[in-house]
Parts: structure tokens; sequence; C-alpha cells
């Protein structure tokens, strides 16, 4: 299993951007081949948001950022100072 840490920047105060972003991403996430599962995160005081996104391969991961993070690019343009980030993890279980 593989996961997606995706995080940006919307500023102090945006929940309710970061809010409206969770409901149309997690329907296209779902959607996609390898899907496992989302968790939305955070922390509104300093506007730092982010997912984690897990997928069945690392296969299906790369196949998803593709699709899915240029839609996440445009929806945050204008409206963070720096691009969102993206790091691959392999998931590790005892």
């Amino acid at each position: 299993m593989y996961a997606n840490w995706v995080t940006f920047n919307l500023g102090p105060g945006k929940r309710e951007q970061a809010t409206e972003m969770v409901k149309k991403f997690r329907p296209a996430l779902e959607a996609l081949k390898g899907f496992e599962g989302v968790t939305f995160l955070g922390n509104e005081e300093t506007g730092e948001y982010g997912s984690l996104i897990t997928w069945q391969t690392k296969e299906d991961a790369d196949a998803a950022f593709q699709v899915v993070f240029p839609q996440l690019q445009e929806a945050v343009k204008g409206r963070v100072k720096e691009p969102p980030r993206r790091v691959l993890f392999e998931v590790i279980k005892p």
C-alpha cells in the first residue's frame, strides 16, 4: 500500500474554502483505481491543509496524482503563496 501526502497553505481562517475543496475532491478520489481511503487535515490558525490518501499500489498512487494534482493546482491557484506539495510514502505494516 502507498500513500500520497499532499499539503498546501490557504492562509489563516480559510476552513470554509478547505471544506468546499474536500466536498469536490473526495468523490473524484474515490472513483479512481486502487483508492483505499483519505483523511483530510487542516490547521485554521496557520492555514496549512492537506490530505493523506492511500492506494493499493505505487502505480495507482502515481496515476491518481497525475489526474488529481493538476485539478488541485487549479483549485488553489491565486489562493496560495507556493504550489501544493506531494510526498509519496510506502505504508509500513508490522
